[in-house]
């Protein structure tokens, strides 16, 4: 019996990959946790990770790890550097967009443009713990819903 309840519990169990308990996604995972959860029949496992650019190698390569949540940033840039394979992309499958990652930018006061940002490398932290090096590009955008420049963050390999 003890067997056969072990087996029944461990077929309907997913895990997803989160980041650190001060992150967003973790929240989230927990949500779909609660969410989704049918007893015996599903169970969703949230598993707190080290951050979403890990997230993704975990999927790919650490045992046990069903999901895990990830930015679209993050997704671009392995499959444009091809460092986790040249068929990285046809390994991963998006299932849905979670939510918008709010991000403030901190610069020196000499810095009077977003522009003069474009191609910098800078440091982001989040609750004082570094999460690596990003590369920005700068856009415009005409949409009045949107500010008049956008930023978007591509992942650099660190600095050690």
């Amino acid at each position: 019996m003890r067997e056969n309840y072990r087996s029944r519990l461990n077929e309907n169990v997913v895990t997803i990959m989160a980041a650190s308990p001060s992150e967003t996604d973790l929240t989230i995972a927990t949500d779909i946790a609660q969410v989704v959860d049918d007893g015996d029949n599903l169970r969703v496992l949230p598993i707190v990770g080290r951050g979403v650019a890990q997230n993704v190698k975990d999927v790919l390569f650490l045992r046990g790890v069903d999901m895990g949540i990830t930015q679209a940033n993050v997704l671009k840039h392995y499959a444009k550097t091809g460092e986790l394979g040249a068929n990285f992309i046809d390994q991963v499958v998006y299932v849905a967009k979670l939510f918008n990652e709010e991000v403030h930018i901190v610069v020196r006061s000499d810095v009077t443009d977003i522009k003069q940002l474009n191609g910098k490398v800078g440091e982001s932290r989040h609750a004082g713990k570094r999460h690596g090096h990003h590369r920005t590009r700068c856009c415009s955008t005409t949409s009045a819903s949107r500010c008049r420049n956008r930023i978007s963050t591509t992942p650099t390999p660190s600095r050690s």
